[in-house]
């Protein structure tokens, strides 16, 4: 099973029941940065501007088919470096009880990879993310200031933008050169000392 075929089986899998996919072009999530965690729900309760940094490094083998073995089809080694830029800005004042918030999220990224023989260094932008608007309200009574237990709804509308440098020819690329859009949700609830959050997109 050659690593083409493998991927877009598995994405395949992943967004629809399709019985069998030929190609992909890349592996990209479209949704909503963080997922399901903790915070998914929860906006900063003061409005201003937010920022994040994140770094990190991977490297990696061996690759693996479609029955979690390893393919001996494939040799090679990768190893990457990332970096992320993350800016939130939450808007002053109310709509309908919630708050309105805006994200922009961009990386660079580097590294080197080798594929039964053939070896590329790689470097460029990803693509961009962003919140456009989301909308997060608190259905607690907790007093201002005190941990918000109970619910907060939030309703988002995001995209994933093709500005990352793509090139067909490359073992691998940074952009994907497609666009993503993704209306999400998100419920968190917070008790006392056990914490639930869910995530659609």
């Amino acid at each position: 099973m050659n690593l083409r075929r493998t991927t877009a089986v598995l994405l395949g899998q992943a967004a629809l029941p399709l019985a069998y996919a030929f190609a992909a072009e890349g592996a990209s999530y479209g949704g909503p940065v963080g997922g399901t965690d903790l915070g998914a729900a929860l906006l900063p309760a003061t409005s201003g501007l937010y920022g994040g940094l994140v770094l990190g490094y991977a490297s990696g083998d061996r690759f693996h088919g479609n029955d979690g073995g390893r393919d001996p089809a494939l040799e090679g080694r990768m190893a990457s470096q990332v970096a992320a830029l993350g800016l939130l800005y939450v808007y002053p004042g109310q709509v309908f009880g919630g708050t309105l918030a805006s994200s922009l999220q961009g990386s660079v990224n580097g590294g080197r990879m080798e594929l039964n023989g053939e070896a590329q260094h790689y470097q460029g932008f990803g693509d961009l993310y962003a919140d456009l608007l989301m909308w997060s309200r608190y259905l607690g009574d907790a007093a201002p200031g005190q941990r918000p237990t109970g619910a907060t709804l939030k309703l988002a509308y995001s995209m994933v933008f093709p500005s990352g440098r793509y090139n067909t020819s490359d073992l691998y690329t940074s952009g994907r050169n497609v666009y993503f859009f993704v209306p999400n949700a998100a419920l968190t609830y917070l008790g006392g000392r056990t914490p639930w959050a869910r995530a659609w997109s």
